[in-house]
């Protein structure tokens, strides 16, 4: 029994493998395309890598500047029997540290506007998430109605193929002229090269899929979400200051009004402290400032404080121009602001409306265009066999019922475009 057992195991573990390999690759649903395409895309990659950087940024915006040493050797005597000596009563070693101060408000204007800048970089997160959803889901529908063209070509094809073999029977029997043969064989060339233009559109599809996805792109694709109904994010009312353009625009002027903020503190001046040490005495030695001169007193060592302010005094030349062109930068941030909020605000009321007409047209090709077309060529057909119409009624009744179908598949297209434009107008969390 246990022999048994361990064959049959063995056998599985060889075959596996195999199977595994024949077996067919799962359909691609319009889900897992989105989140391979969150995964995998370089510019969101670039925009999480800036605002981490933003974030790092942060601390330093807001410290005050390094401190800096000073050492310096003072007072050289360059004549009188003491020249280039030590010896001079004024000469001495000094060592100094200063620390800058920006004035006013700097400090505290910079970390805001750092952190604004953060603000800013998370909103282009949140509008590259946006955008790569939105022509992913676009490419994953254009893909999908290639696919479904191309498929609706090929039976047009197959079609056409056995009604030539049928009209060579019809000829070769006597009861069709060769013209029918021609014309048919004609129609063949015809939809061939339809089916070929076909092919490459969906071929196309396909590889402007593979740009979010990669290979993936090559695995046969699920079915489609609900597109009869609008998305949830534009069913109701769309806050059009919410939408990931507008913040972002909105994050803009939030920092051109901080730099404005800025500019205008430069009025405020800065200051310095700096506090030093400075070694005197007769000893030629550089490196014993505490050594007595032999037979007399050390002169006294100096310790020195100085402040130092800025004075702003040429501020219409300077400061004045400058916060100038912070408020004209300001004023086109707000102007930039509004022109987004009210381009959103259009594109979302256009794909909406845009949406609702390739729906309403497709509905009627569906309903009343192909049953008006699929009962003509069945007139045609009838006639044709009976001998009382002609066979090229039947062509283009042919031609026509397909270049309906392909029209239907056109309004579904557009319809579905709109769709997924409006449900990714915010970046989806999933």
């Amino acid at each position: 029994m246990r022999i048994a057992q361990i064959v049959v195991i063995l056998l599985v573990a060889t075959m596996s493998p195999a199977h595994a390999a024949d077996a067919p690759p799962a359909p691609l649903s319009l889900g897992e395309t989105l989140r391979l395409a969150v995964a995998e895309s370089p510019n969101l990659a670039a925009q999480r890598a800036l605002a981490e950087s933003a974030m790092i940024s942060v601390g330093p915006a807001g410290a005050l500047p390094d401190p800096k040493m000073k050492i310096a050797e003072e007072n050289w005597p360059t004549n009188t029997n003491e020249r280039w000596t030590r010896y001079e009563v004024m000469q001495m070693l000094r060592l100094g540290f200063s620390q800058e101060v920006p004035g006013g408000e700097k400090l505290t204007l910079r970390t805001q506007r750092a952190n604004e800048d953060v603000q800013q970089r998370v909103t282009m997160i949140d509008v590259q998430k946006a955008v790569v959803q939105r022509e992913a889901a676009i490419a994953w529908i254009t893909r999908y109605f290639a696919d479904q063209a191309e498929a609706r070509v090929a039976d047009q094809v197959a079609e056409a193929l056995l009604a030539v073999e049928s009209g060579s029977a019809r000829y070769r029997t006597g009861r069709g002229t060769q013209a029918e043969l021609v014309a048919l064989q004609s129609a063949v060339v015809d939809l061939k090269n339809r089916r070929t233009e076909a092919a490459l559109q969906a071929k196309r599809a396909r590889i402007a899929l593979a740009r979010f996805i990669g290979p993936e792109a090559d695995r046969p694709l699920g079915d489609t979400p609900d597109l009869s109904r609008l998305p949830a994010a534009a069913a109701g009312t769309v806050e059009v200051d919410q939408l990931p353009e507008v913040r972002a625009a909105l994050s803009r002027e939030a920092v051109a009004a901080a730099d404005a903020n800025l500019a205008r503190e430069d009025y405020r001046p800065d200051w310095k402290l700096e506090l030093s040490y400075g070694w005197r005495g007769n000893s030629p030695f550089l490196l014993v400032p505490f050594a007595a001169p032999i037979g007399d007193k050390p002169y006294p060592q100096l310790l020195s404080l100085e402040f130092t302010i800025g004075l702003p005094i040429s501020t219409r030349t300077r400061q004045g121009p400058r916060l100038d062109a912070k408020l004209r930068e300001l004023d086109a941030a707000r102007a930039a602001r509004e022109d987004a909020q009210r381009q959103q605000s259009a594109e979302v009321q256009g794909m909406i409306a845009e949406w609702e007409s390739a729906r309403a047209q497709a509905m009627r090709i569906q309903n009343e265009l192909i049953p008006l077309v699929i009962q003509k060529r069945d007139v045609a057909l009838a006639a044709y066999r009976g001998g009382t119409g002609p066979l090229s009624a039947v062509l283009e009744s042919r031609r026509e019922e397909l270049d309906s179908r392909l029209s239907l598949i056109q309004q579904e297209q557009a319809a579905a475009k709109a769709w997924a434009w409006l449900a990714f107008v915010f970046p989806a969390t999933e």
